[in-house]
């Protein structure tokens, strides 16, 4: 069997710089250079978060733990290290906080953490299926596969309305080295796009046409 797909950490926690912080549609885009960080995570590995100032509630209050998030996204950086993103939902003190960052800010981190995801063997179809926040590790899987001009990549992706759904079209762009779109699916709760239901009904439907297809799912 291939080792496992991961890359070791760095043992403390470091300091990245934000160099942006996005809105898109209920996600917030969080961009950071991590240059004293390796510069290959493998795709679903993940990194504990947290803010390099006021991260806790308040004078004399306990601080928050750091928030684990796959990242989404990543690019070598020219100078060492990578530029990574991470897509975060604000659903509690922490990751408001962590929505708060922008550009020059600091943003404490250890990873990447982990195993990452395998490559589908020889001769096998790839099926990323995530489910809201969980679609970002599939992002630079899907960035990956790519890359290595992998065939037959189908995207199948949930959400629970058009607001949350804007994440799909991250998978839309900055396609590095692919020779053709991936086929492209989403379904939302409410049905404001794409289709109405849940996502592991296209999985069942494609599972019986390619029994053998290799799955990777996160969130649903």
């Amino acid at each position: 069997m291939d080792a496992e797909p991961r890359t070791l950490a760095p043992p403390e926690r470091r300091m990245a710089e934000v160099t942006s912080n996005t809105r898109l549609g209920a996600y917030d885009l969080l961009a950071a250079r991590d240059i004293a960080g390796p510069e290959d995570p493998r795709p679903g590995q993940f990194y504990m978060l947290s803010a390099g100032e006021r991260w806790g509630g308040g004078t004399g209050e306990r601080p928050y733990l750091p928030r684990a998030f796959s990242f989404a996204r990543v690019r070598r950086h020219p100078g060492g290290g990578a530029d990574l993103l991470f897509l975060l939902e604000d659903v509690g003190p922490g990751t408001h906080r962590l929505g708060q960052l922008g550009p020059g800010d600091a943003l404490a981190l250890v990873g990447p953490l982990g195993v990452g995801f395998r490559r589908p063997a020889p001769g096998t179809r790839p099926l990323l299926v995530g489910g809201g926040i969980g679609t970002a590790p599939l992002l630079c899987l899907h960035d990956d596969l790519s890359a290595a001009h992998t065939a037959g990549i189908e995207l199948l992706l949930g959400f629970r309305s058009s607001e949350y759904a804007q994440a799909a079209g991250l998978f839309e762009a900055d396609r590095p080295g692919a020779e053709a779109p991936a086929a492209l699916t989403v379904m939302t709760d409410d049905g404001s796009r794409g289709r109405r239901g849940l996502v592991t009904e296209p999985l069942c439907q494609a599972l019986d046409r390619d029994p053998a297809a290799t799955v990777y799912a996160c969130g649903p």
